[in-house]
């Protein structure tokens, strides 16, 4: 049996504005979207965790159960009238700029998924490769976007605007995806209905092979700690396209920080999934933006200066700050001692410094000796290979 919707959107305009009368506004909006189904619902800012979508699958199953509606009633196991995978469409959003080497690896992953998607957009940050001639020699689903250079937040941004598919998922040009990474996270949704972002953990990837793997944080653990470290890698989140617009979209001041200062905006409250398997393989490249220790810490001061301790005042801001600061200060000494960069131990001792108790991020302590133990034996190769004097 045709679902309520429907069944009413496929009836003359004259009986179906009869029982218009009758109908809840929110079975009003999803029978508007069965007629036009190209068109997104639009989000509308309040409701329960700051999210309020015009058309909610839930919301029409409860009213069904109170009105004594059973084919359209939810299920124990059941959340959705019909399967998720069937019910949304999701655009995946790739910014490139000169990653034409990339780029098919890339594509191939996305057109590979068990769970197929309904769009790729791949927005030309203005490359001066071949990216645009790769992207076009992709059939169907793939769609090529250019523009000025104006930066990965931007580029993310302009691509959301091109799709009106009620779900995102975000990729860079130079990661990939195993095959079922749509498929585990549309699993994942389904058993959290009420989540409006996915992400899963992370396989490291490099020229030289594997490079292991970053776990996903329980969702129960995110918080407060994404106020000191950004929990969410950007390749592996998919969601809601409305809730990405509700959040403003990427700050595009704020690279290479944009996507861990959209999942603070989103806050505590904002009901999110988790998958643990790898399936998001991201590469490790000598050129990352993110291995940019000065950029890095640019960023952070600005997100501190706005976002992260927004909502804090007086002991509680200014402790946070400190933490946040050492956070990045000891991210950085990382970044510097795996680069070759000299002033690793400097960094360590200044986040040492700046938050020095032993419990918070307690590996920088423990690590502490063998900082200086390269730098000592970094000052003897020197020594040994200076000249003699005669």
């Amino acid at each position: 049996m045709l679902p309520v919707p429907v069944i009413v959107a496929k009836m003359p305009s004259a009986l179906r504005a009869f029982f218009r009368h009758w109908l809840p506004p929110d079975l009003e909006a999803s029978i508007a979207m069965f007629r036009a189904p190209d068109v997104a619902p639009q989000f509308q800012p309040g409701g329960e965790n700051g999210l309020s979508h015009s058309f909610r699958w839930r919301e029409l199953c409860g009213w069904a159960g109170e009105h004594r509606l059973p084919h359209l009633r939810a299920s124990r196991n059941r959340h959705f009238l019909v399967p998720f995978e069937e019910a949304v469409r999701i655009a995946v959003i790739i910014p490139a700029y000169n990653n034409a080497h990339y780029l098919r690896e890339c594509l191939d992953s996305v057109l590979g998924q068990t769970c197929p998607v309904s769009e790729v957009i791949v927005v030309d940050d203005g490359s001066l490769d071949n990216t645009r001639e790769v992207v076009e020699s992709y059939p169907g689903p793939v769609r090529y976007f250019r523009q000025e250079n104006a930066g990965a937040p931007s580029a993310r941004n302009a691509g959301v605007r091109q799709t009106s598919s009620p779900w995102i998922a975000f990729l860079d040009a130079d990661d990939r995806w195993d095959p079922r990474k749509i498929e585990l996270q549309v699993k994942a949704l389904e058993a959290n209905p009420g989540a409006i972002l996915c992400y899963t953990a992370v396989r490291l990837f490099s020229a030289e092979g594997d490079g292991g793997v970053l776990r996903a944080t329980p969702v129960d653990r995110l918080w407060p700690a994404m106020r000191y470290a950004n929990g969410i890698a950007l390749s592996t989140v998919m969601m809601r396209r409305d809730a990405f617009a509700a959040a403003g979209g990427f700050d595009e001041k704020l690279p290479p920080c944009e996507d861990w200062d959209l999942w603070f905006r989103l806050g505590p409250g904002c009901p999110m999934a988790a998958v643990e398997e790898p399936v998001t393989l991201y590469r490790l490249t000598p050129t990352s933006i993110s291995r940019n220790i000065d950029l890095m810490l640019s960023a952070v001061n600005r997100m501190l200066a706005t976002s992260l301790l927004k909502d804090l005042r007086g002991w509680e801001r200014w402790s946070w700050r400190r933490r946040a600061w050492s956070a990045e200060l000891s991210r950085s000494a990382i970044t510097a001692r795996e680069t070759g960069d000299p002033r690793a131990l400097s960094l360590l001792l200044r986040s040492l410094a700046t938050w020095p108790s032993p419990w918070f991020l307690p590996k920088r302590w423990q690590s502490l000796p063998v900082y200086l133990l390269r730098r000592r034996e970094g000052k003897r190769r020197q020594g040994g290979s200076a000249p003699c004097a005669h």
